[in-house]
């Protein structure tokens, strides 16, 4: 064994495997009995269990001679009052007496012990003199008792484990002052206290997706109202002062860290502002500072996430009889979904996946548009900041891709990893897999690779890979994803957590919590309502009662000078204003707290005075007709802010919380852009710097760089679907390039679309959810099979290869396509590049930066220089021509894949730019070319500009089936090349 304990403790004991002891051979020890002294609360209950169970797995034997373990009591709360001392042994202990007391505990001082170091020596000094109340011995009952521990610690229990912590009552717990203590006891009512705490901690809960330590910090910060940036170390200590937490200050440190990160891989919305290094995707966050250097405060997002108007209506939780942070939160939308989770208990786990927040919000408003739950859609797994690929492979698993790109025969450049996948670790291997670098001694993978360098920052990923001709080829064969391991999987088969009655449940799938999540959420949105109403209704009789004091007192009415304050309440109830109308203040919303040595002692008389003082505790000032008509106006609008509450409903206002989060996410992605662009901006200004320096070395890595915006992406493996119903409802064929017999006919290239595709089953009409998620559309079509739901159509001409004087006619156009904006040949390079898309990119590099060679004929040459008027009118002509035949639109790599579209209807918000490749086949096959989509907002008008194609030399198997998608702003991507309805056709320059 490697654990230096158990090592330690069987060389004192003298204990000697396979050898079984009993009332003889036990003599042969050095000691003959074990004492467990650990802390007395649910952890020190498992250490307790857990040498149990060792000395029951190797010497079962020891454990049946009667006294040989035992355990040493210490209080865990400890009670007193005067000379009055109270001892317990176990909370719920505790919380029966003080249930008892009503719990009012006032005179009492209660202490909580964390562990041993809690006492006091001269604490110490009495546990030993009374050993036959702090000793407990475990004693052997019979077969039970090993079948209890099977039960708790074995690996083939883990179903009656899961039986056996749902029958758990709340409230048990062993009475120490029995004398005697069995194994069975022992695991029935002291070690299931720790595997029931071990699941609250571990698996979050349905509502709010949060665990209690992160509930309690929360909690701190919303009755902090934290807007202004302080220490993660302080915020610590008014979060366990505040929420009476009672375990290690590093742990809820880390808490704290962890709500704040939002590198790819962490939070989808991080609920607290990251003021320092709260750790990056290089090392998943373990590359955090330490907590007393970073500052951290409330995030902008995270109240539109938990309103505020919903701290009056949520169940706090109590200790010592003080309020700490409610049993659950309401949020808005399910954040369990939003952030996912992860986490191991007893006898159960749970992992939740994460998704995309502006699509939970979309199929809540369809929730609330009476839209049954079995017709909504299975939200995707996704992932902020990710640039990779999400593909569904079965009906509760996905697939996770990176980004790999070709840049040469032999070089291939990473542009992005699978989700939580990290990128020093990945690094690390990579490294260990080049010729020379040596790999690990337990990797059974020769090295491959030729040399690997990184160019990559704390949140983007650039690996460079030269690979050799022989192994490039081995990769081809095994899957270059899965040989450089750019695949992981994402399974949604265990999505436990917590319900709104804290018992464990099984959830089928991400809709089925979404589902009971609205359920439960607007319920409270009605007892929301109910509870506004009715603080406005006191809001105006507050102000109705204070205009009226007013004016008796200054009209004389009502004398309150020189008169005892009996007398005054005395008569304000014969004249029957108001009493109890003081305002409450809300739980765990910011200003709650109030110093009792601020209370007025003039109200300490009779009890009546306390509920006139919002009359009473009126200044001098107030009694003036300013005062009065800025009552009457205040009490008008709150009676038209009633009027509007009591026509308004549940779902009005849920409906009004999801525009404002809505606005909120706006903003972040703002944030976000405006980040990228100061980066990129400072990246390149260091750049053009270094380049001015003259060093030719850094000259050639910045061209480098650039060049792998216009690097080949390498085609996914195929999606091998399991038995599952299909989600993707828009069929798009692979492209099966020629004399490529590894792509199967039924190859599944990568598709990006920066917003989601939805079909109904009603009208094949496409439109689009969200801008900011990234969806693919998966087909199973075979090449030589017609498309499903494709308009009929003519008979294409066989498949030739197009010249710039002819040019088949264009499809109908799908009213979802969207054509970019013109670009001009500008000489002007102050132009910014961060708002160019990948397409004007790369038709401003053709036309500018790119001459023909010396092999390139004068007809294209003649072609290039063209009028930008003659372009245009060519576009205008080929836009004017109708028919069915596909549109032949070659691609800047010489690869011109046939495409078929299905004919759709004006109904979509926004058009779409799609690229449409054709290739061409000796055998006059038509194979299915990929759907591209562009969401850039910005280009409305036509591109009637033609693009010059690459004249880089290309293998002619290599398949480019999937979008070009590299764009640093990940917003601003755009995998299209070609324009719809420019007339500009890409043809081969020689």
């Amino acid at each position: 064994m490697d654990n230096a304990e158990i090592n330690a403790l069987k060389k004192i004991l003298g204990l000697q495997h396979n050898k079984v002891y009993d009332r003889n051979t036990i003599k042969t020890l050095r000691y003959g009995r074990v004492l467990i002294m650990t802390d007395q609360d649910h952890d020190g209950s498992h250490i307790k269990g857990l040498l149990v169970n060792f000395f029951h797995h190797f010497w079962p034997s020891l454990v049946k001679v009667p006294g040989f373990l035992a355990e040493f009591l210490t209080p865990i709360v400890k009670c007193t009052r005067k000379k009055t001392e109270l001892t317990f042994f176990t909370i719920p202990e505790y919380v029966k007496w003080r249930t008892s007391l009503e719990n009012n505990t006032s005179g009492w001082k209660i202490k909580y012990y964390k562990g041993l170091g809690s006492s006091t020596a001269e604490e110490a000094r009495g546990y030993f003199s009374n050993l036959d109340r702090h000793v407990l011995e475990f004693h052997y009952s019979g077969e039970e008792d090993f079948a209890s521990i099977d039960l708790a610690f074995s690996k083939q229990k883990v179903q009656q484990r899961k039986e056996w912590l749902s029958a758990f009552q709340e409230g048990t717990y062993f009475d120490h002052e029995q004398g005697a203590l069995s194994y069975k006891t022992f695991v029935d009512k002291e070690l299931i206290l720790f595997s029931i705490a071990d699941n609250e901690r571990s698996i979050p809960g349905l509502m709010d997706g949060l665990k209690p330590s992160q509930r309690k910090v929360l909690f701190s910060c919303f009755k902090r109202n934290l807007k202004t940036e302080i220490k993660v170390a302080q915020l610590q200590g008014y979060t366990s002062e505040h929420t009476a937490y009672h375990h290690g200050e590093a742990s809820l440190m880390a808490t704290i860290i962890g709500l704040a990160q939002s590198f790819c891989g962490s939070n989808n919305i991080n609920f607290l502002h990251p003021a320092g290094q709260f750790g990056t995707r290089l090392q998943g966050g373990k590359d955090a500072a330490s907590p007393r250097y970073i500052f951290t405060r409330l995030s902008k997002i995270t109240r539109l996430l938990f309103p505020m108007e919903d701290d009056a209506i949520l169940d706090y939780l109590e200790d010592d009889g003080v309020s700490i942070e409610p049993k659950y939160y309401a949020p808005v939308i399910p954040t369990v979904l939003v952030n996912g989770a992860e986490g191991i208990g007893t006898g159960w786990s749970s992992s939740v996946p994460c998704y995309n927040p502006r699509v939970l919000i979309e199929l809540i408003r369809k929730l609330l548009n009476e839209t049954p739950v079995e017709d909504l859609e299975e939200p995707q797994p996704w992932f902020r900041h990710h640039r990779g690929t999400v593909r569904r492979t079965g009906p509760n698993n996905y697939e996770v891709h990176g980004e790999v790109r070709r840049s040469s025969s032999n070089k291939l450049v990473i542009t992005e990893l699978p989700a939580k996948t990290w990128t020093n670790p990945y690094k690390e291997w990579l490294e260990s897999m080049t010729t020379g670098g040596g790999h690990p001694a337990d990797s059974k993978e020769p090295p491959f690779l030729v040399d690997v360098r990184d160019g990559g920052t704390e949140t983007e990923v650039l690996f460079t890979l030269e690979v050799s001709d022989a192994e490039m080829a081995k990769m081809e064969d095994v899957g270059i994803h899965k040989k450089l391991r750019l695949s992981s999987s994402i399974a949604t088969s265990n999505l436990v957590l917590f319900d709104e009655k804290r018992r464990l449940r099984k959830y089928e799938n991400a809709r089925e919590i979404l589902a009971c999540f609205f359920k439960l959420r607007l319920e409270k949105y009605e007892e929301r309502r109910l509870y506004l109403l009715k603080m406005l209704q006191e809001a105006v009789e507050i102000l109705e009662n204070k205009v009226r004091f007013i004016k008796m007192v200054v009209d004389g009415k009502l004398k309150v000078a020189k008169k005892k304050k009996d007398e005054i309440i005395a008569e304000l109830k014969r004249l029957k204003f108001k009493a109890n109308a003081e305002k409450k203040t809300k739980k765990g919303s910011g200003d709650e707290e109030e110093d009792a040595a601020d209370v007025d002692e003039a109200s300490s008389g009779p009890s009546e005075s306390v509920n006139y003082d919002y009359l009473l505790s009126m200044p001098l000032w107030s009694l003036t007709l300013e005062r009065v008509q800025k009552l009457i106006a205040d009490r008008d609008q709150k009676v038209v802010e009633m009027s509007n509450m009591e026509k308004s409903t549940a779902k009005d206002i849920y409906r009004f919380d999801l525009d404002r989060l809505s606005e909120g996410l706006d903003a972040l992605d703002k944030e976000d852009m405006e980040q990228k662009r100061a980066t990129k901006a400072a990246r390149s200004a260091a750049t053009n710097s270094k380049s001015r320096g003259g060093s030719k070395k850094k000259t050639l890595a910045v061209n480098e760089d650039e060049d792998v915006e216009f690097a080949e992406v390498v085609s996914l493996p195929e999606v091998k679907m399991k038995a599952a119903k299909r989600t993707a409802k828009v069929a798009v064929a692979s492209v099966n390039p020629v004399g490529d017999k590894r792509s199967a006919p039924n190859a599944l290239p990568k598709q990006r679309l920066t917003k989601k595709m939805v079909i109904s089953d009603s009208e094949s009409e496409p439109s689009f959810q969200d801008d900011s998620e990234e969806e693919e559309l998966l087909a199973d079509v075979k090449p030589s099979e017609p498309r499903p739901k494709a308009a009929p159509a003519k008979a294409p001409a066989a498949a030739t290869k197009p010249t710039k004087t002819t040019a088949p006619k264009s499809a109908p156009k799908p009213s979802f396509f969207r054509q970019a904006a013109p670009v001009e040949a500008a000489a002007d390079d102050s132009d910014d590049e961060l708002e160019l898309t990948l397409t004007q990119r790369l038709a401003k590099k053709m036309m500018i930066a790119e001459r023909p060679g010396p092999n390139a004929s004068s007809k294209s040459a003649t072609t290039a220089k063209a009028s930008k008027p003659e372009k245009q009118a060519d576009a205008k002509a080929k836009r004017g021509r109708k028919g069915t035949a596909p549109k032949v639109v070659k691609s800047p790599f010489g690869v011109t894949p046939e495409a078929k579209r299905t004919k759709t209807t004006a109904k979509a918000k926004a058009t779409r730019l799609v690229k449409v490749d054709e290739r061409s086949s000796d055998a006059d096959e038509e194979s299915f070319g990929a759907l591209s989509i562009s969401s850039d907002e910005e280009h409305d008008e036509k591109d009637p500009t033609p693009r010059k194609r690459s004249t880089r030399a290309r293998k002619p198997t290599t398949a480019i089936s999937e979008v070009i998608d590299v764009d640093d702003d990940e917003d601003e991507e755009s995998g299209s090349f070609a324009d719809e309805d420019s007339g500009s056709d890409y043809t081969d320059g020689d």
